[in-house]
């Protein structure tokens, strides 16, 4: 205890001096004589104390407590400036590390797998129609498999949903080769064989670890239990858990099973496949992108000359086949932009707590020459001012920790909505790092960049009264003139930035989405397994059933039906991809290959009522649009629908009700439309100009899947919830899964780009007002400085406005320097939102303008204060400082 060593210390010594002084009183002295003889004798008592302290070896803890304790006294006197750099650095500190943070685990982590930067993910696309998705198909698989050298492995992964105890399982169907590309071994079990993959195969599945631990209790013994998903007749058999790892690809994995080829997949005219799917490869060691790239496009240009038909040349050439080739990375523009904006909030904050300790160690240089002349070291007060400046780079990462820990409960909110299949981000290795990293090189930056300004040589003030009022160096004048220029340039480049996504936020949101989501309830059946589609009559008097069950549900004012093909997870309305042709039209041969598509939306005759789609053209589908269905005739259809968009593109001109349309994924003849619709956006605002709609009517074709629309003026949670008692009354095993509101799932498509847009605003007024209080910083100090020649000036003559106009001058130039180089880093670094923009350019003018203007006038207002404080300078005291 340095209390109780003091103590021991003083008796010590007053001990030696008694003892000194008794000397001298045994040779005759007076008592205070011999006390004065004692003290001369013995030396000076505190410099003897302070020989003693350092001889100790605790000595470099005490002075560190005492320098501690110091620096905080010192900054709880100085509370404005304390608070202001620990929230600057709470906001700049928490923003980057936690943007940095979900970066990392998004995007940058490496994948857990042996060798993974050797993992890659291929896309296909075209010139003319881009894909979101792989889009290979398995004859497409085979040929990679078979023909290139440069793939140690290759496989295809599909996402399923299947429902066991009447709660949804999201799972992969893969290809047995899956598991070789990743390198993984099971944990439990095996994996699938080759021969486990083709249709006479028995069912199997393997668990994920977590499903195992979980679900399973962990259970050793799980190998050989069955698992009967509902609506399937057979049970699937364990016969493996696969390792977490696994579970990176989709957080919501819940098991594994054989993707089997079947219908189409063999066909070997087929070549492209569904749009989920995921190619898979582990490349060779040494091969390069590049090299994968040529060689996959070598082989669709021989397929296309040996495979198929005679004009295939041509289809390849229009078709452009581009590979995409690398490592999946979710979210990566998203989350680089939002770095970028952290970043220079980043920088505008060091900038304005730089110029903070440039103006606190000027006001301190007295207190320091003081020290100094009174034998203090440097190293002994930069010390101090580096204590002080950890301190508060300690208060900034706590309370930026607080913030982070805030923000990631909004950021999980986000990804569980928009990106369920990603697990949730959070507090770890990469977060603290980067806190400790950061916030270490901030404090040393600030507490030692000051102090080397002032001290070189010539920069410590004397030791006299003139010291308190000597103005800061031409030096780190110019230095913090030149920090305010930096914040500014940042500051509107962020401002442009985000304004260019508020302004294309805002045009999306003015697109007119061609129904009425409100008040529309949504949500997906799959009867497979449940009734025999070899009787359609009876699936189809079932769907009938459902949707007079539908309407006696309170509330409900109509109610329709739309197919879908797929049962998988996604968007509550799903649709299928078709070529097409028009009768004595350019585009009236129908061929698979052919870049004339069409989205084909499988609707019952309540459909445009429900939804909200105004008919402008013709009729609805009406009782007769579709034949009742007979075993063997595929589609009896007889009328088609169709959207403004393809009336546009493929009519030219000519009456849209009348015309015939071939579609070539439902029918092979030429039926008439009799409607046209508004243009539906259903796949999202942003898909305004994307595929042509083709509606068909589904009244008596029996599907096994489609979605329910109920349109309501009641609660979506509790229709839900009758929905599900009255199909459970029809029969048990109907499961209603993506069930929501059509409103919260159609607004969740653009949350995305909502969320991009607010973070990025919020960053760029984080910046301006930091701007603003570091001009308004640079000059209140500076009008300190000059409180003197600013007196002068004012006996002289010098009238309230010229020193109003030369403080607001100092401001305004710097401003203007900083909108000149921002005006110029603005324009490089935006065209790298041309990808995220909606009907905006880069160079939008009322951008440029409006954040010009709100520069200023932060600018303004920022150097009005201080120049208003100049004006309250009284002449005769200013004159009378020294």
């Amino acid at each position: 205890c340095p209390s109780r060593l003091e103590r021991e210390l003083e008796i010590e010594m007053q001990d030696h001096l008694q003892s000194l002084q008794q000397e001298f009183e045994r040779e005759g002295m007076s008592s205070e004589a011999a006390r004065k003889a004692a003290l001369r004798g013995f030396g000076n008592v505190e410099s003897l104390k302070e020989d003693c302290r350092d001889s100790r070896s605790i000595r470099v803890i005490t002075d560190l407590v005492r320098d501690i304790r110091y620096s905080i006294r010192s900054l709880r006197k100085s509370k404005r400036f304390t608070l202001g750099v620990v929230v600057t650095l709470a906001f700049c500190i928490g923003a980057n590390t936690t943007v940095f943070s979900v970066l990392y685990d998004l995007v940058l982590k490496s994948l857990p797998f042996e060798n993974s930067e050797r993992i890659v993910h291929i896309f296909l696309e075209s010139d003319q129609r881009p894909i979101p998705g792989s889009g290979i198909g398995w004859n497409q698989y085979l040929d990679y498999r078979q023909q290139t050298h440069l793939f140690e492995a290759v496989a295809i992964s599909d996402p399923v949903t299947k429902v066991y105890e009447f709660e949804e399982l999201v799972g992969r169907r893969v290809t047995a080769d899956f598991f070789d590309v990743m390198r993984v071994q099971p944990i439990l079990g095996r994996f699938f064989s080759p021969e486990e993959t083709q249709p006479e195969s028995s069912p199997i599945v393997v668990l994920a670890q977590t499903t195992w631990e979980n679900s399973f209790a962990s259970d050793p013994d799980v190998l050989g239990k069955r698992i009967r998903f509902l609506n399937e007749e057979v049970p699937y058999t364990v016969i493996g858990v696969a390792p977490r790892s696994l579970e990176i690809f989709d957080a919501r994995i819940c098991y594994f099973i054989p993707k089997i080829p079947g219908g189409n997949d063999l066909d070997p005219q087929r070549r492209r496949g569904w749009l989920r799917s995921d190619f898979w490869a582990r490349l060779k060691p040494g091969v390069t992108h590049e090299a994968v790239t040529s060689q996959m496009v070598s082989i669709e240009r021989r397929w296309y000359e040996e495979v198929a038909n005679a004009k295939s040349q041509t289809i390849f050439e229009r078709f452009k086949p581009r590979f995409t080739v690398g490592r999946p990375k979710p979210l990566k523009s998203r989350m680089v932009l939002l770095q970028a904006g952290a970043l220079f909030v980043l920088l505008v904050g060091c900038a304005n707590i730089f110029n903070l300790m440039l103006s606190r160690t000027s006001k301190r240089m007295y207190e320091l020459s003081v020290r100094h002349s009174f034998g203090a070291r440097k190293f002994i007060l930069s010390r101090l001012m580096l204590i002080e400046s950890m301190l508060l780079s300690v208060g900034g990462c706590i309370c930026g920790s607080v913030l982070a820990w805030i923000v990631f409960k909004g950021i999980n909110r986000y990804l569980a909505i928009v990106y369920p299949q990603l697990a949730e981000v959070g507090f770890g290795g990469v977060f603290w790092a980067s806190i400790l990293i950061v916030g270490g090189a901030i404090s040393l930056l600030i507490g030692l960049f000051p102090l080397a300004l002032f001290w070189r040589s010539g920069q410590v003030a004397k030791v006299n009264s003139s010291a308190r009022s000597s103005s800061a160096s031409g030096g780190s004048r110019t230095l913090s003139n030149g920090l305010v220029i930096s914040q500014v340039a940042v500051t509107f480049a962020l401002l442009v930035g985000a304004g260019l996504l508020f302004r294309s936020f805002s045009n999306l949101m003015a697109v007119d989405p061609g129904f009425d989501p409100n008040r529309v309830v949504a949500g997906s059946v799959n009867l497979a397994g449940i009734y025999n589609f070899s009787h359609p009559s009876e699936s189809i008097s079932v769907r009938k059933r459902i949707g007079e069950a539908m309407r006696e549900i309170p509330g409900v004012e109509s109610v329709a039906f739309q197919s879908t093909t797929t049962g998988t997870v996604g968007t509550l309305l799903q649709s299928q991809v078709s070529p097409v042709a028009v009768l004595d039209t350019p585009f009236e041969n129908l061929d698979n290959d052919s870049d004339n598509k069409v989205i084909i939306r499988a609707v019952s005759s309540g459909y445009f009522l429900t939804m909200g789609i105004p008919i402008i053209e013709g009729r609805g589908f009406q009782p007769g649009d579709t034949k009742p269905y007979e075993p063997g005739q595929q589609g009896a259809r007889t009328s088609y629908i169709i959207d403004e968009t393809f009336s546009n593109t493929y009519l030219e001109g000519k009456p849209g009700v009348g015309s015939y349309v071939k579609s070539g994924f439902l029918n092979k003849w030429w039926l008439p439309v009799v409607g046209i619709v508004s243009r539906v956006n259903l796949e999202g605002l942003e898909n305004r100009d994307g595929m042509p709609v083709l509606f068909v009517c589904n009244d008596e074709t029996p599907y096994r899947r489609y979605t329910i629309l109920l349109r309501t003026e009641r609660p979506a949670d509790s229709v839900l919830s009758e929905m599900r008692v009255k199909l459970r009354e029809i029969n048990p095993g109907i499961y209603l899964y993506n069930a929501g509101s059509l409103e919260t799932s159609f607004n969740n498509l653009h949350l995305d780009r909502q969320v991009l847009t607010v973070l990025l605003v919020i960053f760029a007024s984080l910046a301006l007002i930091l701007s603003g209080i570091g001009i308004f910083g640079v000059l209140s100090y500076d009008v300190e400085q000059r409180q003197r020649e600013i007196g002068i000036r004012s006996a002289i003559g010098a009238s309230r406005g010229g020193i109003l106009g030369m403080i607001l001058r100092q401001g305004l130039w710097k401003t203007g320097i900083g909108l000149a180089l921002g005006f110029l880093g603005s324009l490089y670094l935006s065209r790298f939102l041309e990808s995220q923009l909606f009907d905006v350019t880069v160079l939008d003018s009322w951008v440029y303008a409006l954040a010009t203007l709100f520069t200023l006038l932060v600018a303004f207002f920022a150097s009005y204060l201080p120049a208003k404080s100049a004006l309250r300078i009284n002449t005769l005291e200013a004159l009378r400082w020294d």
